[in-house]
């Protein structure tokens, strides 16, 4: 049977002991650096399809604002015609 990690631990040198909890803290780091860079990955994408959707936004609000005044170019007056 296999002895608790734990309880191996405490029978080594405290040099291994601490160079273990060095070890264990660099992977720690490692992982948490990872897990931010995946998430700064998302975020970016998702600035990125933000960033498309307000171009596309901007585009269509030109043509709209363009075909309203062409529009009113063309448009006669109504009360024009009555008299």
């Amino acid at each position: 049977m296999f002895a608790h990690p734990d309880s191996r631990r405490s029978t080594l040198p405290i040099e291994t002991r601490s160079a273990y909890a060095r070890r264990v803290q660099a992977d720690h780091a490692i992982e948490r650096a990872e897990t931010a860079e995946r998430k700064n990955k998302t975020l970016e994408q998702g600035l990125l399809q933000k960033e498309q959707e307000i171009a596309s936004l901007m585009r269509r609000h030109d043509a709209l604002e363009t075909e309203l005044e062409r529009t009113r170019k063309s448009s006669v007056n109504p009360m024009a015609r009555v008299f």
